[in-house]
């Protein structure tokens, strides 16, 4: 029996960060984390096409592990370290399909944060607009 899977993202560790940081600054980690997510996505989509594969994928995985650890991505997370693992094996050619597989399933957990740190940005900014809307109200 498999294990279930991970949430793409981890709310729990994103309200802690909004409570010790401020909305603001989690906004920004959140806005700096989309960038940055598109950059690697988009870079490691071409990476197993490159001569030193291996060593691409390492090193995007290690900052996609980094970066989905700032913000909560958990599913991010595992599928990073699985790629880090594979790619930094000792015998590239014999896990080529197994890089390429991981490779595959990381690039759509990148989608997945994608889509939920979007999600979450619209989300908030939609509470917050109500809630000051609220504010203003009350103040009348």
């Amino acid at each position: 029996m498999s294990a279930p899977p991970l949430p793409v993202i981890d709310a729990g560790y994103l309200h802690r960060l909004d409570r010790h940081l401020g909305r603001q600054t989690v906004e920004e980690l959140i806005a700096d984390a989309l960038l940055e997510l598109a950059d690697r996505r988009s870079r490691l989509a071409t990476a197993l096409d490159a001569v030193d594969a291996g060593e691409r994928c390492y090193g995007i995985a290690h900052d996609l592990k980094a970066l989905a650890g700032s913000v909560g991505l958990t599913a991010l997370m595992a599928a990073s370290d699985r790629v880090q693992r594979l790619a930094g094996g000792d015998d590239p050619a014999g896990e080529a399909g197994a890089l390429r597989a991981a490779v595959d399933q990381l690039l759509a957990r990148i989608d997945d944060a994608l889509l939920a740190l979007s999600s979450r940005r619209l989300t908030d900014s939609d509470d917050h607009i109500r809630r000051a809307t609220a504010e203003q109200r009350h103040d009348r």
